[in-house]
């Protein structure tokens, strides 16, 4: 084909191409569910070819979001449709430590103690040969190899997806980069941080664009969040680059609340209307911010339930539910 064919269209094809894709939106769409009904219900943005920023302080959450989310995503593939994690955060062994807990229920905190149970343990094998059969790939380092550079560049998941898509005939519906600030520059040729992160972010979203699939970034913000009142995460506070909020074509923001100075238990984040309950602080507590996204809404803060033994979010005040039912 030549080149000229992929990025011109007349307006008989502009309308043929129109029409095929609403046929498929009648047919269910090709966007994906995040797992949080609450978000689901107005969060379209999950679809091929965006780009998705997520926005937090350090120790807030993203990367559990990143995790919990992506695993949610990959119930919804089918025939040789897969995802990709691509982690700097954490060694694979760890990742998939974090997959067999929420799988099996047992806390994290016995298996890095080391006090799981034979029955635990028994419950960790049959997650690990459930997690065997999901396609959710990993892109990342192990313990099992040593190197002086694990970390990723942008070139190694470009090599990375260029097999996968080309040689192994897998269709990628979605990549999770976690997270920015760790991606590895050394094979950026500027000299300036925020332009090679720059580079970075544009790379990470011409691949969605390229490949048709998916991507999201999880990024860390400003120190000077934690100075504000209140500090839920913004689409500028972005780290390191000023691009991330041009290149975003919907983002998100999470804010575990009982972390920010001023915010004690019990105090009132926000007062109950219509008969419902007031939302206070609790250590399970998590403000996610729809910050942008093109063609829905934004703008929309709502509060949910971080239960980091099991990685795993839920409705507001329903963390206690949610153990008993795992214990």
């Amino acid at each position: 084909m030549n080149r000229l064919d992929e990025i011109l269209f007349d307006p008989p094809q502009i309308s043929t191409l129109a029409i095929n894709q609403i046929r498929l939106e009648q047919q269910g769409g090709q966007g994906l569910k995040l797992g949080l009904p609450q978000l689901d219900a107005h969060f379209i943005t999950a679809r091929p070819g965006k780009f998705i920023g997520v926005l937090a302080q350090t120790s807030h959450g993203k990367s559990s979001w990143m995790n919990f989310t992506a695993g949610n995503m990959t119930k919804q593939l089918v025939d040789d449709e897969i995802g990709i994690y691509a982690t700097w955060e954490d060694t694979v062994e760890d990742f998939g430590i974090t997959d067999l807990s929420s799988v099996s229920g047992v806390p994290m905190a016995s298996v890095y103690s080391g006090s799981a149970t034979e029955a635990d343990f028994k419950k960790l094998m049959s997650a690990a040969a459930q997690r065997a059969t999901s396609p959710l790939w990993v892109v990342g380092h192990s313990d099992s190899f040593k190197t002086a550079s694990p970390r990723l560049t942008m070139t190694d998941i470009l090599l990375v997806m260029e097999n996968i898509i080309e040689k192994q005939k897998k269709n990628v519906r979605f990549i999770m980069f976690d997270y920015l600030q760790l991606v590895n520059l050394s094979d950026m040729r500027k000299d300036d941080r925020r332009v090679q992160f720059n580079d970075v972010i544009q790379a990470m979203r011409d691949l969605a664009k390229g490949y048709g699939l998916t991507a999201f970034c999880a990024t860390q913000v400003k120190r000077e969040v934690s100075d504000r009142k209140w500090s839920q995460p913004q689409i500028n506070d972005a780290m390191e680059t000023s691009g991330f909020e041009h290149a975003c074509d919907a983002a998100i923001s999470l804010w575990n609340v009982h972390r920010s100075q001023g915010w004690e238990l019990g105090k009132v984040v926000q007062e109950g209307r219509n008969g419902e309950l007031d939302i206070t602080v609790t250590k399970e507590l998590m403000l996610i911010e729809t910050l942008k996204q093109k063609k829905g809404d934004a703008k929309i803060v709502q509060a949910f339930d971080f239960i980091p033994e099991y990685n795993h979010f839920t409705e507001y005040n329903g963390a206690t539910k949610y153990r008993k039912g795992r214990a």
